[in-house]
């Protein structure tokens, strides 16, 4: 299902066709099943972005949890508006910016309704990013439109705010001391 969205590229306003590219569009599928020891099906869980809650499968249909892990109803939260119906203006970004996201979903686009002066910046290899709630909700995500060999596509994801370590640093501040009083010689 195609999905459309306005963008503002200077003064010139260009109507972007969206088409999801999923996983089995690239690879094919097969659907595994991953068993436990007795030949349960395992479910899927996921960790939140910090790693300190395990999200089982209908955990955020029903609430969301804050950063202290804290249980937020659906109901306490206010929603997004969908930004398909207004403009979204066009910021210039770098390719670290992009690096700098958690990618979630790909959308090919059709150029053929791009403006062509923002067509041209694409086919340079510039990139740009935007506001992005399709269907609205409780988050804005970020869009990046970029362009390559095989086509336009708009990415979108979250930044992300990875803490990067040196050698010198310790990355756990409470991890316990070095203990190298531990023989690994075998006799």
């Amino acid at each position: 299902m195609a999905h459309e969205i306005k963008v503002l590229f200077g003064d010139d306003e260009s109507l972007i066709f969206l088409r999801k590219i999923d996983q089995s569009d690239l690879y094919g599928s097969k659907k595994r099943l991953p068993l436990d020891d007795v030949g349960r099906e395992c479910k899927r869980a996921e960790l939140n972005e910090d790693g300190s809650l395990l999200l089982l499968p209908g955990m955020t249909g029903q609430g969301y949890y804050d950063d202290g892990g804290r249980r937020v109803s659906a109901k306490q939260l206010e929603a997004r508006p969908s930004t398909r119906g207004e403009a979204q203006l066009l910021i210039e970004v770098g390719p670290r910016d992009l690096l700098d996201h958690r990618i979630e979903a790909v959308y090919q686009i059709s150029t053929t309704t791009l403006d062509p002066t923002l067509r041209r910046a694409l086919e340079e290899g510039r990139i740009f990013q935007m506001p992005f709630s399709l269907r609205g909700g409780h988050r804005l995500d970020v869009a990046l439109l970029l362009c390559n060999d095989a086509g336009a596509f708009v990415l979108v994801g979250r930044p992300t705010h990875p803490r990067w370590c040196t050698l010198a640093e310790i990355p756990l501040s409470d991890a316990p001391p070095f203990d190298d009083t531990l023989d690994l010689e075998v006799p």
